[in-house]
């Protein structure tokens, strides 16, 4: 949730950056 609304908040560069972070985490959950 808090990813989600950051995705609003910050410029187009960093919600870049937000969706790698974002799909390495859904990496390690699908590994858990």
């Amino acid at each position: 949730m808090e990813i989600l609304a950051t995705y609003s908040l910050h410029p187009i560069t960093l919600r870049k950056q937000l969706w790698k972070y974002d799909t390495n985490a859904r990496k390690v959950v699908l590994i858990l």
